[in-house]
């Protein structure tokens, strides 16, 4: 049975009461254009009035304030009101942390539930008025309703530029999303209402990036909701968690990619602040006790390249994985949420019903949507077929990172001929071109079969709405991924291997 959205409406107005109680931007956004009779259940009609005359006296809202106005107003309220206002202030704390994340979508959401109850309270005062032959109330009526409607309206006029920008500018101040060190910079920010992809030949690491977006988002506390259209919840969570806890499958060195000197690994540095011990390789073997060096980057003398270095890695054992399954639960428990569909029988209306199903079970708001395929989708509309499936899913997965003013990353895959291409581009894209128009930027994954081996790869882009970008330029990152690592190190431009400088090889 379908999920009718129209049964979160206790959910609506717990949210409404809740930011009401405890948000000052929240209450300047909503009060103007509330009434009383526009909530249907007398409990949150008695809040509301506590905060408006609060809110009219003080200018903010009341927040811990709330319980005080309680007791002054519970002789007054019949007991079944006061249990349940009292039931409601016990759990205000944790309700409130669940609703600050994303003010400006439950602003929205209240307005939205405002205009329909406002014109079903017009609808019920005009039938009275007019069975009793009062057409001045009718008349009335109506006009405070075109008053209310006017204070609703989704028009930006020219009083309101300069809120808008300093809105804009403070979004570019404190983006929800950056990646760290030179990757971060590459991409970019990335904001509320933005469709971001991940594009790659098959098998190239698309889901390893969106694993990697996740890992980004938690030490930001961002809530993060996950959908698995090609792996199973078991398989996700495994790669997951062998990312998140990191190890080698035996404890031991291990050589690891890193940034270097040429001239400190081919030895022919003369610096005497150099660190590093003898050349990278010695004879046909490499140089255990080799050190990288980048004391003088940025200077002439530095010559990029990427060479090798051992590193004492701890085992990954279940003993391990599971101490930091626990260190999630404990740091991250409320904000993140999986849900895994078999392949090709979920569409984006389908993701939609279970945000909404989410959202009235546990009041819980994501920041982030986290979609692994759009080639995995069921078509949203079965009128649709081939290519205009994939125009479809991406059209709608953009509608809901603006109306639901959160950042959506997905993933879709290049073309055959993407497989053996140097830097993927947008006429590599596979399911249909039409994807491009609908996002936000778009990062490829580019690695030849000899950056694979040495743990390479180079992050390109094919869109950027955003950012001066050209279809040279790239990111590269260093990667162990049979440790779970998918970044160790990041550095913006192509930066070769020794073995490359030496063989002269310019790309």
């Amino acid at each position: 049975m379908a999920f009718d959205r129209l049964t979160v409406t206790m959910d609506v107005e717990k949210s409404i009461v809740t930011l009401l109680i405890t948000s000052t931007d929240y209450c300047k956004q909503v009060l103007p254009s509330t009434k009383a009779p526009y909530f249907e259940n007398e409990w949150s009609r008695t809040v509301y009035s506590w905060v408006s005359d609060y809110f009219q006296i003080y200018g903010k809202a009341p927040d811990s304030d709330i319980r005080s106005i309680y007791e002054n107003h519970f002789s007054d309220m019949k007991e079944e009101d006061a249990n349940i206002i009292a039931a409601f202030l016990e759990n205000l704390s944790d309700s409130a942390d669940k609703f600050q994340g994303n003010i400006d979508f439950h602003i929205q959401r209240a307005q939205d539930y405002f205009k329909r109850r406002s014109v079903i309270c017009l609808a019920d005062t005009l039938s009275l008025a007019i069975s009793n032959n009062n057409i001045a109330a009718a008349e009335k009526e109506i006009e405070q309703f075109r008053q209310v409607t006017e204070g609703l309206s989704k028009w930006a006029k020219p009083s309101d530029f300069l809120n808008i920008l300093a809105k804009a500018l403070e979004r570019k101040e404190e983006p929800l999303l950056e990646f760290g060190g030179d990757l971060g910079r590459f991409i970019g920010p990335l904001q509320r209402g933005w469709l971001v992809f991940w594009m790659g030949p098959p098998k190239r690491g698309k889901s390893n990036a969106l694993i990697e977006t996740v890992l980004n988002c938690l030490p930001r506390r961002l809530r993060i909701v996950v959908f698995s259209h090609e792996m199973s919840e078991e398989d996700w969570i495994e790669r997951f968690m062998n990312s998140f806890a990191a190890g080698a499958p035996q404890e031991g060195e291990y050589p690891y990619p890193v940034f270097d000197c040429f001239k400190n690994a081919t030895n022919s540095c003369r610096m005497q602040q150099r660190r590093g011990i003898g050349p990278y390789i010695d004879g046909e073997q490499y140089n255990s006790r080799y050190m990288p060096c980048s004391i003088c980057i940025g200077r002439n003398e530095y010559e990029p390249c990427i060479s090798r270095q051992l590193r004492h890695i701890k085992a990954r054992t279940p003993e391990t994985i599971s101490r930091q399954a626990l260190a999630i639960k404990r740091w991250f428990e409320d904000n993140i949420r999986l849900i895994a569909y078999p392949a090709y029988s979920a569409s984006v209306l389908d993701m939609e019903r279970d945000l909404d199903r989410l959202a009235y079970a546990e009041n819980f708001y994501p920041d982030v949507i986290i979609d692994d395929y759009i080639g995995a989708h069921a078509p949203g509309d079965k009128r649709l077929q081939g290519r205009d499936v994939y125009d479809f899913e991406a059209k709608h997965l953009k509608r809901i990172a603006q109306d639901r003013n959160l950042l959506v990353i997905s993933a879709f895959q290049g073309n055959r001929g993407s497989i053996k291409k140097h830097r993927v581009a947008m006429e590599d894209t596979a399911e249909d071109i039409r994807i491009i128009n609908h996002c936000d930027k778009v990062l490829t994954l580019n690695q030849s079969e000899r950056e694979s081996h040495d743990g390479i790869m180079r992050i390109g882009k094919a869109a950027d709405r955003h950012m001066e970008w050209h279809r040279d330029d790239e990111c590269t990152i260093l990667q162990n991924l049979s440790h779970g690592v998918v970044v160790l190190d990041s550095k913006i431009g192509w930066v070769p291997t020794v073995q490359q400088k030496q063989e002269g090889d310019e790309e």
